[in-house]
């Protein structure tokens, strides 16, 4: 009788097991997961602020993987860790950038050329360990001149992007000027070209990523900075003025 107890018991817990493990088996699977990103990276967007204006409906909005690597959304609020593309050398230049799009980028610099400027690129590929070389450079700096750590972190992220926040590491931005520089601190480009820059490169699948008048949404202005998308978005992204957060927030 005792063993027969004890069989029914130990039945019994093998059947509370089976099912606490189905349970959770469900409960997993039904859980919203982030939508996964170009090469493990996933593409995390932040949720939306109560009382924040709902983006707006465009009918001939894309149908196309906003997931996919051209898409790849890269800022202080997107943090794509130690991503890392595979990069080749633009010819002529000792910068590099994604090889998926390096035959836009030449086909760009040539069409600057045969317009008659001299594009020089000053970066294109900047990799997570170069980016945190800098970024540990500017906060020795701060440092230096009597910054507690926290503060000289704060001041050196207003200057150079934080490790994983750099879209130069997406291999997809590239900083394109008319002339030389050492730096670009002081820099002023060529109006004539930045305007042709501005309006010729989605011809080629690039957008300018920092225009003067999405600095509430980007946080900077950069002129000679441009980023290829694909000619598809960037046709759109022209059309309705958009910076790529709100591109890509129009697919949440």
């Amino acid at each position: 009788m005792a063993k027969k107890q004890e069989r029914r018991i130990a039945v019994l817990l093998v059947l509370a097991l089976a099912l606490a493990m189905l349970v959770f088996s469900r409960a997993r699977e039904a859980a919203p997961r982030p939508t996964p990103r170009a090469d493990g990276v996933e593409l995390i967007l932040p949720p939306r602020e109560a009382g924040a204006e709902t983006p707006q409906v465009y009918d001939d909005l894309p149908e196309l993987d906003i997931s996919s690597w051209e898409y790849l959304l890269v800022n202080q609020a997107h943090n794509i860790g130690r991503y890392a593309p595979e990069v080749e050398q633009i010819a002529g230049t000792s910068s590099y950038f994604d090889v998926r799009a390096l035959d836009a980028l030449n086909a760009l610099l040539q069409a600057a050329r045969d317009a008659g400027y001299t594009p020089h690129v000053y970066v294109g590929y900047r990799s997570y360990v170069i980016q945190s070389q800098q970024f540990d450079r500017q906060v020795t700096e701060f440092l230096n001149q009597g910054y507690s750590e926290l503060d000289a972190e704060k001041a050196a992220a207003e200057i150079v992007a934080e490790p994983g926040t750099s879209e130069h590491q997406s291999g997809l931005g590239v900083d394109i000027l008319d002339r030389y520089t050492e730096t670009l601190s002081g820099f002023e480009m060529d109006a004539n070209f930045a305007a042709w820059l501005r309006e010729n490169c989605v011809t080629y699948g690039f957008v300018a990523r920092y225009p003067e008048e999405k600095i509430s949404v980007t946080g900077r202005y950069e002129p000679w900075h441009v980023r290829y998308v694909g000619a598809v978005a960037a046709q759109f992204m022209t059309e309705h003025d958009l910076a790529l957060e709100e591109f890509v927030a129009l697919y949440r």
